[in-house]
């Protein structure tokens, strides 16, 4: 990359944008590789970018580069400087996101053994839950070992031990929910106010209408983040 910038003079400085599409983990290294340079950073979602460029038949690594150069430069005056985020909180994330990973394969490997059970297979279901007491024991310790480590993370830290606990004092919020709110709102940076917050969270309507005759019921949008979504929705049930 330091190559390709040499050729066509661009300079690794604050005066150069440089437009990437958010990819998740993906983007991690050249995020932290243009941090250091110390070089203007814009992270778009991939939706915008996609919309901006308008009607599309195929598309490869080449025309991606320039649908993202072109989203650039018809939002220039719209882009937000991409800012890094807390080392706790990114820590935090990761545990997160392992924890559920461990939630899910233990859900998996549970919910077989008890259909197995409620289909009239007895033996077998027994057999099985016999063979993977083990690995479901080991999961729980590692479930609950990852849980301590984000408290104590969270505990250390006044800013965020703050925050959470503020999120968790609102009646029906749990610790899992509050932390995860954190996590995903980068410690309430994120949003200029509560609105915003609740568009993302996927917990406002939105109306859909056509003429004066054509009413649609409200639903939310689609583009919400699920996860936050199921949270709060599980909450107000």
């Amino acid at each position: 990359m330091q190559a390709w910038c040499q050729k066509y003079n661009v300079l690794l400085d604050e005066q150069t944008l440089f437009c990437m599409k958010y990819i998740g983990i993906y983007n991690t290294g050249l995020v932290h590789y243009l941090v250091k340079a110390k070089a203007a950073l814009w992270v778009e979602m991939p939706l915008k970018i996609k919309k901006a460029g308008g009607f599309e038949r195929g598309t490869d690594d080449k025309a991606a580069a320039v649908k993202i150069a072109w989203c650039a430069l018809r939002y220039k005056d719209e882009f937000k400087l991409w800012q890094p985020i807390d080392r706790n909180i990114e820590a935090i994330k990761n545990l997160i996101a392992q924890r559920d990973r461990i939630v899910n394969t233990i859900n998996l490997l549970i919910v077989s053994v008890n259909e197995l059970k409620e289909c009239g297979c007895e033996e077998d279901s027994k057999t099985l839950e016999k063979l993977q007491k083990a690995p479901v024991a080991a999961l729980y310790k590692s479930k609950l070992a990852i849980e301590a480590l984000i408290t104590k993370i969270i505990q250390q830290d006044e800013q965020l031990n703050i925050k959470v606990k503020r999120v968790a004092s609102i009646k029906g919020i749990g610790q899992v929910t509050s932390v995860t709110l954190m996590v995903y709102t980068k410690g309430f940076t994120a949003f200029e106010n509560g609105n915003q917050l609740a568009c993302y969270c996927g917990v406002v309507p939105f109306t859909k209408s056509s003429g004066t005759s054509v009413r649609y019921k409200s639903t939310v949008s689609p583009f919400a983040n699920m996860k936050l979504k199921k949270f709060l929705q599980t909450t107000r049930k």
